[in-house]
C-alpha cells in the first residue's frame, strides 16, 4: 500500500471519527434538551352569592372576599409525553366538574385526559364545587371554573420551554398534629346516631380528657422544583399534608396554600434569581387526620414564612437535571359503597318524622337524611387512581382525604428515590380512613356522602397504586 493511500484512509478514519463524535455529542444535547415546561395560572375567585356550603359546613353565601383564588397548572414534556398538573384554591372538586374540564382540555389540545391531573387545596374558605346545596350562581361558577382549568391546561402547554428539574425533601413536623384524639373511656358523649361506641374525638377537647393520638402526622414537605435551561427558577410544585384553614362563614381565601404561593414567588424574584415568569403551587397531602399544631390560625404569617424560607434554600441547593422522563398511569378502582342497614335506615325514618323533636346532637337530622341518600345510592363506584414519575420522583394522586398513615405506606412501598400523595385529586370521595380508624370511630368515619367507601377502601387503594407505581418504574 502506498502511503498516499495509507494517508487517505487515515484522513477516512478521523473524519468517521469526528462523525461520529459529533452525532454522539449532538444527541447528547438533544437528550438534555428533550425536557420542556411551561405555566400558566387564572383567577377562579366567585362572586358574591356563590355558596360555600358542604354536607355538615353551612356557611351560606358568600359575603366577602379576603383574597382571590386561582387554578395553576404545570405542563411538562420529556420529548414524547405531556403532563399537567393543575391545583385551585378550592375546597373539593367533584369528578363530574373535573372531567368536563379535561375534556374541554383535550379538545384544545389533543392531550389525552389520563395525563392530566387536578386537584384541590381543599381550604374551607372557599366553594365546594360539587353538586351540594346547588342554586344558579353555583352552576354559573362551575361551569366557569371547569372553562378557567381548561384554559391553564391549554396555555401551560403554549408555554413549555426547554427546562431542567430536581426535587428535594425537608423534614418539617414543627406545625403538625393528629387532630384525632383516643379520649378517656365514658367521656365521649353520643354521636349523631346515638351512639357511645366512638373512641375517638376530632381536637381532643377537652384536653384533660385526651390519652393519646389516635394516628400519625408525615413531615415531608416535598419539592418538586423546575428551572428554564439557563438555571432561573420557572416553577416549584411543594407538597404538604395539613389542615390549615379560615373558616369565617361567608369569607372566600386561599388561606395558607395562596399566601406560600404569593410569597414564595416574591422571595425567588425579589432577591435577584430571575426577572422570568415563574409559578409557585402548594398542593395538599395526606391530611385528611391532620391539623395545624395547636389549632392556632392567626399566625399565618408565621407558618407560611417560615415554609418559603426553607423552600427556598432547599431550591437553591437541588441538584437539576435536564434529561428528565415522565411517565404516567391511570387505574379506576372498583370499590363497595358502606350502605346502612335496615336498622340505620328505621332510625333516619323516625328521625325525619319527628323534625321537631330535640335531638341529642347538632348533626342527626343531617345524617338521617344522608342515610337515606346512601340507601338509594349505587352500590359501589369507580375510584380514580393516578401514578406519575418524573424522572425519580413519584406521584400519586387520591380522590379524597387520605390519612397520614396511608400516605406514609404509600411512600414507603414505592420504588422511586422520593414519594408523595397528592390528596383531592382528580374526583372527591371524602375522607379515606384505614380500618383501624374506622375502629375508632369519630366524626370522620360517620358514615354519609363524605366518608361512604367501603371499610377496606384505603387497604385496596394502597395496594393498587404499589401495583402501579411498580409498573410505572419497569417501563422507564
Amino acid at each position: 500500500m502506498n502511503e498516499i493511500m495509507k494517508i487517505s484512509i487515515l484522513i477516512l478514519h478521523i473524519i468517521v471519527a469526528l462523525s461520529v463524535m459529533l452525532i454522539q455529542k449532538c444527541s447528547f444535547f438533544s437528550k438534555e434538551e428533550n425536557f420542556k415546561a411551561g405555566i400558566a395560572i387564572a383567577d377562579v375567585t366567585p362572586k358574591v352569592g356563590v355558596s360555600l356550603s358542604g354536607i355538615l359546613q353551612k356557611y351560606g353565601a358568600i359575603k366577602e372576599v379576603l383574597d382571590p383564588l386561582k387554578v395553576r397548572a404545570l405542563a411538562m414534556n420529556d420529548g414524547k409525553t405531556t403532563l399537567i398538573m393543575v391545583v385551585g384554591d378550592v375546597c373539593v372538586i367533584s369528578g363530574e366538574i373535573i372531567e368536563k374540564a379535561k375534556l374541554l382540555a383535550f379538545k384544545k389540545t389533543g392531550i389525552p385526559t389520563s395525563q392530566m391531573l387536578v386537584a384541590a387545596t381543599h381550604t374551607h374558605a372557599a366553594p365546594r364545587v360539587a353538586d351540594w346545596n346547588v342554586n344558579e350562581f353555583d352552576e354559573e361558577y362551575y361551569n366557569f371554573f371547569a372553562e378557567q382549568i381548561a384554559g391553564v391546561i391549554q396555555k401551560s402547554i403554549e408555554n413549555m420551554v426547554p427546562a431542567q428539574a430536581g426535587f428535594g425533601i425537608i423534614n418539617k413536623p414543627d406545625y403538625l398534629q393528629n387532630r384525632r384524639w383516643i379520649m378517656k373511656s365514658g367521656t365521649i358523649p353520643p354521636n349523631p346516631f346515638g351512639d357511645t361506641t366512638d373512641q375517638v374525638v376530632m381536637g381532643g377537647h377537652p384536653i384533660e380528657n385526651r390519652v393519646k393520638s389516635a394516628g400519625q402526622v408525615d413531615p415531608d414537605l416535598t419539592v418538586l422544583s423546575i428551572q428554564y435551561a439557563n438555571g432561573s427558577p420557572l416553577a416549584v410544585l411543594a407538597n404538604y399534608g395539613i389542615h390549615y384553614g379560615i373558616n369565617e362563614p361567608g369569607s372566600v381565601s386561599a388561606d395558607y396554600f395562596g399566601q406560600f404561593c404569593y410569597k414564595l414567588e416574591s422571595e425567588l424574584i425579589s432577591n435577584g434569581q430571575s426577572n422570568l415568569p415563574f409559578m409557585a403551587i402548594m398542593s395538599n397531602g395526606a391530611s385528611g387526620d391532620i391539623e395545624n399544631l395547636g389549632g392556632d390560625r392567626n399566625d399565618i404569617d408565621v407558618f407560611t414564612d417560615d415554609l418559603v424560607n426553607e423552600v427556598s434554600q432547599l431550591c437553591l441547593a437541588i441538584k437539576y437535571n435536564k434529561d428528565i422522563k415522565i411517565n404516567i398511569k391511570e387505574v379506576d378502582l372498583l370499590l363497595a359503597v358502606d350502605k346502612p342497614d335496615s336498622n340505620r335506615i328505621e332510625w333516619a325514618k323516625n328521625v325525619l318524622s319527628n323534625p321537631n323533636k330535640d335531638s341529642e346532637h347538632k348533626w342527626t337530622t343531617v345524617f338521617a337524611q344522608e342515610a337515606l341518600f346512601l340507601n338509594d345510592f349505587q352500590d359501589s363506584v369507580k375510584v380514580r387512581l393516578q401514578v406519575l414519575a418524573i424522572g425519580d420522583l413519584g406521584i400519586a394522586a387520591l380522590p379524597g382525604e387520605v390519612f397520614a398513615e396511608t400516605g406514609i405506606l404509600i411512600k414507603r412501598n414505592s420504588p422511586y428515590k422520593t414519594t408523595f400523595v397528592i390528596s383531592h385529586a382528580n374526583e372527591w370521595h371524602g375522607y379515606l380512613p384505614s380500618p383501624q380508624q374506622h375502629l375508632y370511630g369519630g366524626m370522620e368515619v360517620w358514615r354519609r356522602r363524605a366518608s361512604y367507601l367501603e371499610v377496606n377502601s384505603t387497604t385496596k387503594i394502597r395496594n393498587k397504586l404499589t401495583d402501579m407505581f411498580s409498573e410505572v418504574y419497569s417501563n422507564q
